[in-house]
């Protein structure tokens, strides 16, 4: 019997302890091929929208699912984060009947899977699986970002072919669609190709995961701001937000870390827009016609109106809850109550604010848009409050870059502003 493998689906999964490794000798399963299975995004949160990389070992004696995971026990959301990103949680190698393993993606989470044959020679093909027996029952440190399921996929396919270098192509940030591009580069894999619910080829999808955006993002834009003409640039390490353009990512799923925004407005004045230290907006349902819970999360700072203060910089921490509704496959509307905390960095004023957010997300091809309406109330009162309505649209060039177009209106302590942006981003 081989063990649960610790599928590794989610930061925020509930994951169960391995049991000893199996004593049976790949030879009693006479393997004789590999496969490369990619576990695309799930409509599950923010924290299943990086997809699942792993293993498949085709055999006479059975199909065997490899995957590199943690074992997170039943820590909490912030312990997970803590102990995730500086090294307190052990991962290894893991096994499990493949057919289990694709039911729970296909059935359960509701994922697509990619499968892309391994293209090694028999001396290579023996190195992988020497390499997966090697690795059975030992535990590494694993943190969320680096030495994670995607860089200890990387490294056994590293070692089945030393020359491909997939582990050393990652970087610092490694993510389960790094490992594929990666293999897809070295030539281990070739076209993949889309599995249906009994594990046979389908029709494929017309967007191939790997044409998804990468990480990283740099953007260049230019825009008019309450009267004044600007310059921006923006960086952005990590990951995914609400308008890249991302085919296999949920609609309603973003999460960006340390990304910062500064512009450079007429008579040579620079200032920095925003800094968004964390976002997460976790507003997607599994299927069409569901409704259900949805929230989102925000800590930062931007560059805003205050009463009797004019544009000052604001540290930011807000926090949504409320719900969403999958109209079509392309359309998604959400409804949330926001709860915002400020310190006004001028002045070292706390404030707080209760209020609501609407919006409409749609997706059709290239194309993403979204439109928003926003309205805080600070110390009950909305005319000393914020109100604002955005527009945005992404429209995807390649797959590495976008341009950005953005409108938007906002009333904030009596006083109106209006800006419009277009933007180049690029992805790396």
């Amino acid at each position: 019997m081989w063990p649960s493998v610790l599928l590794c689906i989610s930061v925020a999964s509930s994951m169960v302890a391995a049991e000893p490794p199996p004593t049976t000798p790949w030879s009693a399963f006479a393997p004789d091929r590999a496969a490369l299975i990619y576990a695309a995004p799930a409509a599950s949160g923010a924290a299943g929208m990086f997809g699942h990389v792993l293993i498949l070992v085709h055999g006479k004696g059975g199909d065997i699912a490899v995957a590199w995971a943690a074992n997170i026990g039943d820590d909490s959301i912030p312990a997970l984060a803590w102990k995730g990103l500086f090294g307190g949680y052990t991962g290894g190698c893991e096994t499990s009947p493949w057919d289990r393993v694709r039911r729970d993606y296909q059935r359960v989470e509701r994922r697509t899977l990619w499968r892309y044959d391994l293209q090694l020679t028999d001396a290579e093909f023996h190195h992988l699986l020497d390499a997966i027996a090697s690795e059975i029952g030992k535990r590494h440190a694993y943190r969320l970002l680096n030495d994670n399921c995607a860089s200890g996929i990387a490294g056994l396919l590293d070692a089945a072919r030393p020359a491909a270098q997939v582990r050393a192509s990652l970087g610092r940030l490694a993510t389960p669609l790094d490992v594929v591009r990666a293999a897809h580069a070295a030539k281990l894999i070739g076209v993949g190709v889309a599995l249906d619910r009994d594990g046979q080829p389908a029709e494929a999808p017309t967007h191939d995961p790997i044409e998804d955006h990468r990480c990283g993002r740099i953007a260049l834009s230019a825009g008019r701001d309450d009267h004044q003409s600007y310059v921006g640039l923006s960086v952005r390490p990590a990951w995914h937000a609400a308008l890249d353009p991302a085919q296999t990512i949920p609609l309603g799923d973003a999460l960006t870390v340390l990304s910062a925004e500064a512009r450079w407005y007429e008579h040579d004045r620079v200032h920095l827009q925003q800094v968004d230290l964390l976002t997460v907006e976790s507003l997607s349902q599994r299927q069409v016609g569901l409704a259900g819970v949805a929230w989102s999360a925000h800590l930062g700072s931007e560059r805003t109106y205050t009463h009797d203060h004019g544009l000052t910089q604001h540290g930011v921490l807000a926090v949504g809850m409320g719900g969403s509704w999958l109209a079509s496959p392309n359309a998604l509307i959400y409804a949330l109550a926001l709860a915002d905390a400020r310190l006004v960095d001028d002045v070292a004023q706390p404030a707080a604010g209760l209020g609501v957010e609407a919006g409409l997300r749609y997706r059709m091809g290239p194309l993403t848009a979204e439109t928003q309406i926003r309205s805080l109330a600070w110390g009950g009162s909305l005319h000393g409050g914020e109100t604002r309505a955005d527009v945005g649209l992404g429209l995807r060039l390649t797959s590495d870059l976008s341009i950005d177009i953005s409108w938007g209106w906002m009333r904030a302590w009596g006083h109106e502003a209006t800006q419009a942006s277009f933007g180049l981003s690029a992805f790396f």
